[in-house]
């Protein structure tokens, strides 16, 4: 049986750009192909010396907790290459596959064994090989030529030796920018998301100490125990014989592992109820990490890890307040991992307005907060999506 020919050219095309996209290896395409430093250097003050580490989300990232070095090893390693503006960075050990355009400032920089430094010919731009990098046919030979040790790698002569597909210069170009836009979009909804977080936890500082206070409400507030105020129920875990992976079955809420964003995310089910969890209680993971909190949108079976707690949304935003500052870190005991019991979480001592609708009003603005930040995280990853049906449909 003949070999099925490889399709040349994407499901999604631009108009006008029907030419089949050519295929070479990395290689046979690129001016510069080398990686970081393998010596050993001193620490030094001149330079940064990074690693694979400081790329992600498209970028270098670094501050001033990383390592530096001095001007004369800085000079050493380029004494064989410049490291150019535009140049694309791939980590080629430890976390493999990812990728940055290297932009020059007055900052000096230069990268360890771990990045590899890539600079494409006149038929292929760098910004087109980074994304391509990023497609699924490229994360999948990455992988395939990796080295498993103590770190997984990936050698120079493999990396050249990558598959790339590519179109006109032109087509290269279009494609570029759409990319670029998406990631822009992206980068700025995040942006905003971390300064809504920035200020919902400012909001708490203030409301929780008394600081910041709505207008009119002059009665003082009290300080009471968690325990004395609302409900706790702690968690019992079934025996292990009796989970399931059947959602016709409880669901069972251990720990940590079983929320995400804020709610419960149902992964295990269980047929032996043990200790429960109404629809709308306020949720508190006793086991490490402690005081993680989430509201439960089912009735659940409790395991040891969590706690569940009849309260308000004042309350749910209190002990997301204290999680913020760190409360049960001077509560938690435990040789193998930390933990808190009943008695800590009955005895929390919070602050708490005597007048029930101040109470009120408290709850509804953080609420308001936190769904502006979910809808805000939402379209992130509603964008992420539209990137990733675009890397899966615009590239061959």
């Amino acid at each position: 049986m003949m070999e099925k020919k490889k399709q040349m050219n994407p499901r999604i095309r631009f108009k006008g750009f029907g030419d089949d996209w050519e295929q070479r290896k990395l290689k046979q395409i690129v001016t510069l192909l080398k990686d970081g430093t393998h010596a050993s250097h001193a620490e030094g003050a001149a330079a940064f010396l990074l690693s694979a580490k400081n790329i992600y989300s498209g970028r270098v990232h670094y501050d001033n907790s990383d390592r530096m070095i001095s001007f004369s090893d800085y000079e050493d390693i380029y004494k064989g290459y410049t490291l150019n503006e535009g140049d694309l960075l791939l980590t080629c050990v430890g976390s493999l596959g990812r990728t940055a355009i290297f932009h020059k400032s007055n900052v000096l920089i230069a990268f360890q064994r771990s990045v590899a430094i890539i600079r494409g010919d006149s038929e292929i731009s760098n910004e087109f090989l980074k994304y391509e990098l990023q497609t699924d046919d490229l994360q999948q030979q990455i992988n395939s030529k990796a080295t498993l040790s103590a770190q997984s790698g990936i050698y120079l002569d493999d990396i050249g030796n990558l598959e790339i597909l590519f179109p006109s210069l032109n087509m290269q170009s279009r494609l570029v920018d759409t990319l670029r836009n998406i990631d822009s979009l992206i980068a700025a909804n995040e942006k905003k998301v971390r300064q809504l977080k920035l200020q919902k936890k400012l909001l708490l500082q203030r409301l929780f100490s008394v600081e910041w206070r709505f207008k009119d409400f002059k009665d003082p507030w009290e300080q009471r125990k968690l325990g004395d105020i609302v409900k706790i129920t702690m968690g019992q875990s079934p025996l292990s014989k009796n989970y399931t992976s059947n959602p016709s079955d409880h669901i069972l809420v251990q720990g940590n592992a079983d929320i995400s964003s804020g709610m419960v995310k149902p992964r295990v089910w269980t047929t032996q109820v043990t200790k429960t969890g109404d629809k709308g209680d306020v949720l508190l993971s006793v086991r490490a990490p402690v005081g993680e909190v989430a509201k439960t949108q089912f009735n659940i079976v409790l395991g040891r890890g969590m706690a569940a707690i009849k309260g308000n949304e004042y309350i749910f935003q209190m002990l997301k307040y204290l999680k913020e500052i760190d409360f049960w870190s001077t509560k938690s005991t435990g040789s193998t991992f930390d933990s808190i019991n009943s008695k800590d979480i009955k005895n929390a001592e919070i602050v708490i307005p005597v007048n029930l609708n101040e109470v009120g009003m408290l709850g509804t603005l953080l609420y308001q907060c936190d769904s502006l930040i979910a809808a805000n995280e939402e379209k992130v990853e509603q964008l992420k999506q539209v990137k990733k049906f675009l890397m899966q449909n615009l590239f061959v």
